[in-house]
């Protein structure tokens, strides 16, 4: 299977917190990628399940407020929603049709949906991803260990003014798509 064959799962989080025994995502974006072209993408928000897990400084980082999020939708509404998002696309029956999961320090944000999925009673992330990531802050630590980079700090935010390319920090969706430019940028040289 050649990578053009391939369904990639770029993926970002905004959460309560750092701590990945209590993070909850607040934030869920996805964008969906196949033939190296983008098939769909959405924004997912919702509730914690309990707002004593929000650090006051995870939200200010994103630019969310409590108030804001009470917005939101339940935790189980917004977890429906990112299941029938999945669905549209995977199917989670079919052992061969797997996202391979793409972003930046991405095991983070596999693992605050890990965490999702079974705070839910739903043990089978695996059913929609194969567990193999594309992520790039391991790409920038390689070539930092090899001498090729030089750059003071590995935030995306840094990496994004080095190479040009456009980013809002902390917002999901921009995150995601700044990585998803980086990644085709340098990896895919597209």
């Amino acid at each position: 299977m050649n990578i053009k064959d391939k369904l990639f799962m770029y993926i970002d989080t905004e959460t309560t917190s750092l701590d990945e025994k209590t993070r909850e995502p607040l934030e869920i974006a996805v964008i969906l990628e196949r033939n190296l072209e983008i098939i769909d993408s959405t924004t997912l928000y919702m509730q914690p399940s309990d707002y004593g897990l929000i650090e006051t400084a995870a939200i200010e980082t994103s630019g969310l407020t409590i108030d804001k999020i009470r917005t939101f939708p339940s935790q189980a509404e917004g977890f429906q929603n990112l299941k029938a998002f999945l669905d549209q696309y995977i199917d989670p029956y079919d052992r061969n049709d797997k996202a391979y999961t793409a972003g930046y320090n991405v095991m983070f944000d596999i693992r605050t949906i890990r965490n999702l999925f079974e705070k839910q009673g739903d043990k089978y992330l695996g059913s929609y991803v194969n567990w193999r990531t594309l992520d790039l802050m391991y790409y920038f630590h390689m070539h930092d260990a090899l001498g090729n980079l030089n750059l003071a700090s590995y935030a995306l935010k840094n990496v994004c003014i080095a190479y040009n390319i456009p980013l809002d920090a902390h917002k999901a969706m921009d995150d995601i798509t700044a990585t998803r430019s980086l990644i085709h940028k340098l990896i895919l040289n597209r």
